[in-house]
């Protein structure tokens, strides 16, 4: 809560690509009609830039303490599995600001574009913040796993490079529904594409779509989704246990000379 890397990174960030899509890349082509489900499309996409940012923070925060983590696994009462526990609920904690802030923020922004109400009703806004949160606990679980992969069976100094993975796989993956379309099965499949699906489709109230640009897009089970992305998190879980096992003591200076 006190990183300032974390907030600087996963909220200042992600509002200068909500300031960039309001009055810069659809400037002139906001519509009454097309206000509010271009602002639910982008903000799908920015939520995500934001959770990557913070995983980023996560990773490297992690990569520091490995030593530490050692140590106290080791003569303490901390156990592993607490230890993934609390770390889930300091992300929720951190999510909370991000996903109420970033909502409010991004819609004010295309509000001021388009003078148009896009703002989500109540019962849109609990849907898109309970998705996300679902959501932001894959993002961290994936980059635990990264971070652990490095520290357990690698040099610690590639942890600044593996870090980098969830971010360059939302700039790959999740931003072709703002420009494509991607197959069902994609999207079933993998988080990165089930992700801003989920995410357009709590913020309208509607049915989660396959590409946010087609004028005939497929609609897709709300449950198929949910349900990849619990077995995604279940079995990272599952991983990130086993990671922890083999965690090795680090040259953290090695950090500090990439």
């Amino acid at each position: 809560m006190t990183n300032k890397l974390l907030w600087f990174w996963g909220g200042f960030f992600s509002f200068m690509w909500a300031i960039l899509g309001a009055f810069v890349f659809y400037n002139g082509s906001i519509t009454s009609i097309n206000a509010k489900y271009i602002t639910a499309s982008y903000y799908a996409i920015i939520s995500l830039v934001s959770f990557s940012a913070v995983s980023i923070t996560l990773a490297t925060s992690i990569a520091w303490s490995s030593n530490s983590l050692i140590f106290s696994f080791k003569f303490t009462k901390l156990s592993k599995r607490r230890y993934l526990l609390d770390l889930m609920l300091a992300w929720i904690l951190v999510s909370v600001f991000l996903i109420v802030i970033g909502i409010l923020f991004t819609s004010s922004m295309f509000y001021l574009s388009s003078k148009v109400d896009v703002f989500p009703d109540y019962l849109s806004f609990l849907k898109t913040f309970s998705v996300e949160i679902f959501i932001g606990l894959f993002f961290m679980s994936i980059s635990v796993m990264l971070v652990l992969l490095v520290i357990s069976f690698s040099r610690i100094k590639f942890v600044q490079f593996l870090s980098f993975i969830p971010m360059v796989l939302v700039f790959g993956l999740s931003y072709q529904l703002l420009f494509g379309s991607a197959s069902k099965i994609l999207i079933y499949v993998s988080p990165w594409d089930s992700a801003p699906s989920l995410i357009q489709a709590a913020f309208l109230s509607s049915s989660p779509l396959n590409s946010f640009v087609s004028s005939n897009p497929q609609r897709l089970s709300w449950q198929l989704l949910i349900a990849g992305l619990m077995l995604w998190e279940l079995i990272i879980f599952v991983i990130d246990i086993y990671l922890f096992k083999h965690i090795k003591a680090q040259d953290i200076e090695a950090m500090r000379q990439v």
